[in-house]
């Protein structure tokens, strides 16, 4: 087929009816990239700004049906994971990633196991099967440090970024290939700024960014994944485009101050700057 490639992002996420997060967010954050965005769905959820009231897996079938229809017609993507919600979806994601392996460019994954208002997604029987099989087949994982912690087995306090360093850096330091980007907002406000720790197999790398003072923070978590996916599928290489997607989260956050969505935790302005779908410069960036 003749014509000029697009950067293909796809979410393979939950449902929030709210769009403050799961795969509306991450679709909305290809979107204002300049990426393609795609979704398939593992799970429908009720949920508002204020909680989550209910979570439905979808079947294993269901779910594997769709990212097979996907990868039937698209090549060269990038996909990012969100909340899996079962063992069962796990596994068919792990099949799907192999199976379409030539696919594939990269593999973003955000270990989603709590909503913003506290909610669990996730079970603790399920993070064996994420941290030693699902892992080793994404270019970056992307925990919170409670995640990281209860991932990696880390009880020691966490308070500082030396603390990360530590006591946390050397439990989830990937052997070889892979990264893993820990999300540093849970740490105490050092000068009105917060750290992210970026750890590979040659040793680790941190982007500091200033903390923003808004309510609308449902679905950082899913907007800082996304947007290290859509840099990827940019062509940017990976510190690279952790970095950029941490300015792009400031600034959504930013422009999300003062606006009123919903009345709990509004999500973040995706839109503040949107860019038009871009165009590769050869199919594989």
């Amino acid at each position: 087929m003749s014509g000029k490639p697009v950067p293909v992002c796809l979410s393979i996420a939950g449902l929030d009816p709210s769009g403050g997060a799961g795969v509306l967010a991450d679709v909305k954050t290809f979107s204002a990239l300049g990426c393609y965005g795609a979704a398939a769905v593992t799970a429908l959820t009720a949920q508002n700004t204020l909680g989550v009231s209910g979570v439905w897996p979808v079947e294993p079938g269901v779910l594997e049906a769709q990212l097979d229809a996907f990868f039937a017609d698209f090549t060269g993507v990038h996909v990012k994971v969100g909340m899996v919600a079962t063992p069962e979806n796990v596994t068919v994601i792990m099949r799907v990633l192999t199976r379409h392996a030539g696919r594939i460019a990269s593999v973003v994954y955000d270990p989603v196991m709590a909503s913003t208002s506290g909610a669990s997604l996730l079970t603790s029987s399920t993070l064996p099967l994420l941290r030693d099989r699902l892992f080793p087949l994404c270019t970056l994982v992307t925990p919170n440090l409670p995640e990281a912690c209860r991932l990696w087995g880390c009880t020691a306090p966490l308070r500082v970024p030396d603390d990360v360093r530590r006591e946390l850096v050397p439990l989830c330091r990937p052997e070889s290939g892979g990264a893993v980007l820990l999300k540093g907002g849970h740490l105490a406000d050092e000068g009105n700024t917060s750290t992210d720790f970026l750890v590979t197999a040659d040793g680790e790398r941190l982007f500091t960014s200033p903390r923003v003072r808004t309510q609308n923070t449902h679905g950082t978590g899913c907007t800082l994944s996304s947007a290290v996916t859509a840099f990827l599928a940019l062509g940017h290489c990976l510190p690279e485009a952790v970095g950029r997607a941490k300015d792009y989260l400031t600034q959504a956050l930013e422009a999300s101050r003062g606006l009123v969505v919903g009345a709990g935790h509004g999500a973040v302005n995706h839109f503040y700057a949107p860019r038009p779908l871009q165009v590769l410069r050869s199919e594989t960036p």
